[in-house]
């Protein structure tokens, strides 16, 4: 009968040749919530960042994302402030009360307000608010910052 499993433990007497091998898996990739009505650019943006290796799940509506919210964990949030049903604060705010882990994690964008709005707005909440267009650098920026190591 061989052996199921065979311990190689050489390491342990300082030896170190045979582990040049030796391959880690890749750690599961974060999960993200990208929530925007614009087909063509919500397909973008899940694109350019599983290029850069997160799990990115797609809505179109606070209806879509609503479900997707209470029963995953995201390590961020994508969220249009204009969608077709409602507006992404009232996402925000069902987010808070259904899911207060989650909202620290909430990046918002959109290209439907004007500086003073803006201002505003940012007053009002404490997350990063990207406004379109932006650069795809950009997003990728604060979506490294919002699910880095220590955030």
């Amino acid at each position: 009968m061989k052996p199921i499993v065979v311990l190689d433990d050489r390491h342990l007497s300082g030896e170190r040749g045979h582990l040049d091998g030796f391959r880690y898996l890749d750690p599961e990739p974060q999960r993200l919530l990208a929530i925007d009505d614009d087909e063509n650019f919500l397909e973008l943006m899940a694109q350019t960042l599983r290029l850069e290796r997160y799990r990115v799940d797609l809505a179109r509506s606070c209806e879509d994302a609503l479900p997707q919210l209470l029963f995953n964990d995201y390590s961020g949030i994508l969220l249009d402030l204009i969608l077709p049903d409602a507006n992404g604060l009232s996402l925000y705010r069902q987010i808070a009360r259904r899911r207060p882990g989650l909202v620290s994690r909430v990046i918002f964008v959109t290209g439907a307000l004007d500086r003073g709005e803006v201002r505003r707005f940012a007053r009002l909440v404490d997350n990063r608010l990207l406004l379109k267009p932006f650069r795809l650098e950009d997003m990728v920026t604060a979506v490294r910052r919002l699910t880095g190591p220590g955030s």
